[in-house]
């Protein structure tokens, strides 16, 4: 077993936004109206393109996306902005014990013919967003590749009357 353990959050959105790095303040601009508007991001990646512009990636509460689509539309009209519906972020545990685990995690997920949205790591987890109607699928395809086995539930006892 290379990994402990595998979590896979709620039904969240995910939201695509793309900035030119010279526009690269607009991205504080938005997450100080969110932070304002009480409006929490559970995921988040950025990455500049050769292109110099900046490909961000995060996720927010299902409940906020109206409110998080209200801001974007009356705020930043002329924004290059993508909302894709209905994600989950699907980690792994432990993550950096073993250099195989990113290509063995990748690997079962392309085998699979699942796509992934984003990807991040720190020093305990890898995580993907996946479409939420790929989500078992891909964890359970990640469990047989990882050898993880769900822990059986205890059997009600039975009371002696």
């Amino acid at each position: 077993m290379l990994i402990s353990g595998i979590k896979i959050s709620p039904v969240l959105d995910c939201i695509k936004i793309t900035v030119e790095e010279e526009n690269f303040s607009t991205l504080n601009q938005i997450f100080n109206t969110f932070g304002a508007k009480k409006v929490n991001i559970w995921f988040e990646v950025q990455i500049k393109n050769r292109n110099n512009l900046v490909n961000v990636t995060l996720c927010i509460d299902p409940h906020n996306y109206e409110k998080v689509a209200d801001i974007i539309r009356e705020n930043y009209p002329n924004l290059n902005v993508c909302f894709i519906r209905s994600v989950n972020i699907l980690s792994a545990f432990p993550y950096r014990e073993n250099p195989e685990i990113a290509s063995l995690f990748f690997k079962t997920l392309e085998e699979k013919g699942l796509s992934v949205i984003g990807v991040s790591t720190s020093l305990s987890s890898i995580s993907c967003l996946i479409k939420h109607e790929q989500c078992l699928i891909a964890k359970e395809s990640l469990k047989r590749a990882f050898g993880l086995q769900e822990t059986p539930k205890p059997k009600p006892v039975k009371s002696k009357e």
